[in-house]
C-alpha cells in the first residue's frame, strides 16, 4: 500500500492518517510526502512498516527532527528532494541514525550543502548496503569525489547519479581508477559542463567499469571524438544505452575521426538529440560502430537532409526499430528518403512530431513496403491536412499500426471522418488514434 500526502494538513488529520491507535494505515509500506506542513513533527508518527519514504520541499527546524525516523527499521529506500534544515544538512542528520543500515536506495537531491558532508556518508559502514545513490543537484565538486571514490562502503553501488553538479575531468579520472565502482551498471553525469573528452577517455580505459550498461552525458562538454572513443572502447563492452544529447559534438577536428578501427559497439540505444551540429553523423555511419543500434534519437534545427541521407544510405544501419526525429525541420523530402530506404525496414516505432510534414510526405510513408512493420506512428504538430489523412486511410502497408497520433495538424472535419472510418474498418480493430486539437482549415 502507498499513500501520498501533499500540502498543509492539520495535526489531527495527520494522526488520523498515521496514528497507530487508529490503525487505518498501520501496514503502509510506501509514503510520498510533498510540501507537507505540520504543527508537530510528522516523522515520529510514520508507521514502522514503511519501506519507501519520499520527502520533498519540507522544512525542518533542526537536525533533531530528522532523528524521528529512527524507528523506521524496515526502510530500504529514502528520497529527499529540496528539504531544508535550519542547522545543517539532511545527510548529516541521516548519518547519525543506526536505523538506516538497511538502506539500499538513497536519493538526496537539491541540498546545497550536501557536498560538504559527503565524507560522512562514505566513511560510515551503515551506508555499505547502498546499491542506488542519487546525489544530483548538490554542488558536488572534485574534492567530494576524492572522498567518494576510495570508499569501500560504496562497493555495492550499481547506480550512481552525479548530474547537475560541478565535477569535471579530474573527477572522471578518480571514478575510472576506483575499484569500488566495479559493480556500477548505471553512471549518470548529465549537466556537468566541466566533463570533456579528456575525462571521457579516462572512463573508456577503465577496467573497473566493464559492467556499465547505461552512461548519461547530457549537456556535457564532450565532442564527437569523445563519443567515438566510448563506442570504440574495449572496456565498455556491455554498454547498451548512451545519452549524449544537448552536446557540441561538432567542435572537434573531423580528420581525427576518420580511419579509426572498424569496430562494432555494444550500444543499442543512442540519443543524439539537440546536438549543436550533425556534421559528424556521416562520418559515424561510415563505420560499423552503430551496427547494433536499434533505438536512435535525433532532433534540432541543425539536423539537415544530407545528414539523414547518409543515415539512410549507410550499409551499417540495419537494425533500427525505434527512430525519433522531433522538433526539427523534417519535410516531405525527408520522408521520401525514409520511405525508399531498406535501412528502416525493421522500424516498429517512428516519431516525427513537431516538424514540417505535409500530405505529400505522408503519402510517401503510406506507400512504403519497407515500413510495413510500423506499430506506432507519431505525426502530431505537423502541417498534415485532408490529403494526408486520406493517404493513411487508403494505405496497403501500414496494417500493423496500433498507435497513430495526428493531433495538432490541419485536418478538418472531412479528414477526421475519413480517419475514424479507417479505424472502424481496420482489420485488427484495436488501433489507438489521437486526433484531438485539430486546426480547422478550409480547403
Amino acid at each position: 500500500m502507498m499513500i501520498r500526502v501533499q500540502g498543509k494538513k492539520s495535526e489531527d488529520g495527520l494522526y488520523l492518517i498515521f496514528g497507530a491507535e487508529n490503525g487505518i494505515f498501520n501496514n503502509i509500506e510506501h509514503a510520498d510526502l510533498t510540501r507537507v506542513k505540520f504543527a508537530s513533527n510528522l516523522l515520529r508518527v510514520l508507521p514502522s512498516t514503511l519501506k519507501t519514504l519520499h520527502l520533498e520541499k519540507m522544512n525542518f527546524v533542526s537536525l533533531d527532527e530528522v532523528h524521528h525516523i529512527s524507528h523506521l527499521v524496515n526502510l530500504t529506500s529514502l528520497g529527499v528532494d529540496g528539504c531544508s534544515i535550519g542547522d545543517g544538512t539532511f545527510l548529516r542528520a541521516l548519518a547519525a541514525l543506526p536505523s538506516i543500515e538497511n538502506l539500499a536506495d538513497l536519493r538526496l537531491r537539491n541540498d546545497p550543502f550536501a557536498g560538504d558532508v559527503v565524507a560522512e556518508l562514505v566513511m560510515i559502514e551503515r551506508f555499505s548496503k547502498l546499491s542506488f545513490l542519487d546525489l544530483s543537484h548538490n554542488h558536488i565538486r572534485c574534492e567530494h569525489i576524492q572522498q567518494l571514490a576510495p570508499s569501500p562502503y560504496m562497493g555495492r553501488l550499481t547506480s550512481l547519479n552525479l548530474s547537475s553538479n560541478s565535477i569535471g575531468n579530474e573527477s572522471m579520472t578518480l571514478i575510472a581508477n576506483s575499484p569500488y565502482f566495479g559493480n556500477l551498471t548505471q553512471l549518470i553525469l548529465d549537466f556537468n559542463r566541466g566533463i570533456g573528452d579528456e575525462g571521457i577517455i579516462e572512463l573508456t580505459r577503465s577496467s573497473y567499469l566493464r559492467q556499465l550498461t547505461k552512461l548519461g552525458l547530457v549537456e556535457t562538454d564532450i565532442t564527437a571524438y569523445g563519443l567515438m572513443s566510448i563506442l570504440e572502447s574495449d572496456y565498455l563492452s556491455n554498454l547498451s544505452t548512451l545519452d549524449v544529447s544537448c552536446t557540441d559534438l561538432d567542435s572537434c577536428d573531423f580528420d581525427n575521426l576518420r580511419g579509426r578501427p572498424p569496430l562494432i559497439s555494444s550500444v543499442t540505444c543512442l540519443d543524439l538529440s539537440s546536438a549543436s551540429g550533425y556534421e559528424f553523423l556521416p562520418i559515424l555511419v561510415e563505420s560499423p560502430l552503430i551496427t547494433n543500434v536499434s533505438i536512435l534519437r535525433l532532433s534540432g534545427t541543425n539536423m539537415m537532409l544530407n545528414h539523414f541521407e547518409a543515415l539512410a544510405r549507410s550499409p551499417h544501419v540495419r537494425n533500427i526499430t525505434n527512430l525519433k526525429i522531433i522538433d526539427s525541420e523534417v519535410s516531405n523530402d525527408w520522408l521520401e528518403v525514409l520511405a525508399d530506404s531498406s535501412n528502416f525496414s525493421k522500424l516498429t516505432a517512428l516519431d516525427l512530431s513537431d516538424n514540417h510534414i505535409q500530405g505529400k510526405g505522408v503519402r510517401f510513408l503510406s506507400r512504403s513496403s519497407y515500413l510495413s512493420n510500423l506499430v506506432s506512428l507519431n505525426l502530431k504538430c505537423n502541417r498534415i491536412s485532408n490529403d494526408g489523412a486520406l493517404a493513411l486511410a487508403n494505405t496497403k502497408f501500414l496494417n500493423q499500426l496500433r498507435t497513430l497520433d495526428l493531433s495538432n495538424n490541419r485536418i478538418d472535419c472531412r479528414g477526421l471522418q475519413v480517419l475514424r472510418q479507417y479505424k472502424l474498418l481496420h482489420r485488427c480493430g484495436n488501433l489507438e488514434m489521437e486526433l484531438e486539437n485539430q486546426k480547422l482549415w478550409l480547403l
